[in-house]
């Protein structure tokens, strides 16, 4: 309730891209829903390569930058 405002959102555990736990907080009924957990497993892991892709073309940009 704190972060939606809501009651019905539960909090799961998801393997996290680097094999660590992480956390979502989704609603209740994708909470009992192992495929949609998978699929949303899926689209956070191609966020995150995506996101580290990006943090690494820009610190390669920094670095010819400066050198």
């Amino acid at each position: 309730m704190l972060i939606t405002g809501r009651c019905d959102h539960r909090l799961v555990r998801l393997p996290g891209v680097d094999g660590l736990p992480g956390w979502a907080v989704v609603e209740a009924h994708v909470a009992d829903d192992g495929v949609a957990l998978d699929g949303l497993c899926r689209q956070i892991t191609v966020r995150a390569r995506a996101g580290a892709q990006s943090a690494l073309a820009l610190e390669s940009l920094w670095d010819m930058d400066r050198g």
